[in-house]
């Protein structure tokens, strides 16, 4: 980041801090930082402000990250929320399904999503429940690091393909990340039958003979 796009990422951090109403004890305490933090990031004295750090402060100011950045010129301000609504409320329960499929095939838990993205656990939460999904900003992040697209993620692109080499599909084929897929569409109870009839099924000779020929 240069010296100009430093000073001006501080213009617009103070711009909507102060728009807002908040000091800048009041913002770091927000964003558990001190109050010399915010000050050197208004004054333009850092190089490389965290992503997650961007992104918490970008949600706390309404704005968008890109905006803070000085990447884009509009600030995407809590008087137009719709500009960053790409999940429609038709579209949050399949954003919950890829969300928790992306989320399974990743690995990551999501104690330690949130510590990767500043998002929330308790708004993962809600996202997992399907009774919110996220805005612009946050679905980016998301998507970034889960390993997926962002449009995939949003439900707004129906092939998987939105699932990157390095995952599920690419390792066992499409049919495997469609049974992921509809596992995870259904309960607790269910996905216990389903496991309890798979390990049954595991128990035909046909898999010992596999298992015994791949050791």
């Amino acid at each position: 980041m240069s010296n100009s796009q430093q000073c001006e990422m501080g213009a617009r951090i103070r711009t909507k801090r102060i728009a807002i109403g908040l000091t800048q004890e009041e913002l770091a305490k927000k964003l558990g930082l001190q109050k010399s933090a915010i000050a050197k990031y208004e004054c333009g004295r850092v190089v490389n402000i965290k992503q997650s750090t961007l992104f918490r402060m970008a949600d706390i100011l309404g704005c968008s990250p890109s905006f803070l950045a000085g990447w884009d010129s509009e600030p995407f301000s809590g008087t137009n929320p719709t500009q960053e609504n790409i999940v429609t409320s038709e579209g949050t329960n399949l954003f919950r399904v890829r969300f928790e499929q992306a989320l399974s095939m990743s690995g990551i838990k999501a104690s330690v999503l949130a510590k990767m993205t500043g998002v929330s656990q308790a708004t993962l939460s809600q996202y997992r429940s399907g009774y919110s999904a996220p805005r612009k900003h946050r679905l980016l992040v998301l998507a970034q690091a889960l390993g997926v697209s962002a449009v995939w993620l949003s439900g707004l692109e129906d092939h998987s393909d939105g699932i990157k080499s390095d995952t599920l599909a690419a390792r066992y084929g499409e049919d495997a990340l469609e049974a992921v897929e509809l596992f995870i569409r259904l309960d607790a109870v269910d996905r216990v039958k389903i496991t309890t009839r798979m390990e049954v099924m595991l128990e035909d000779e046909k898999y010992a003979t596999k298992v015994s020929e791949g050791r």
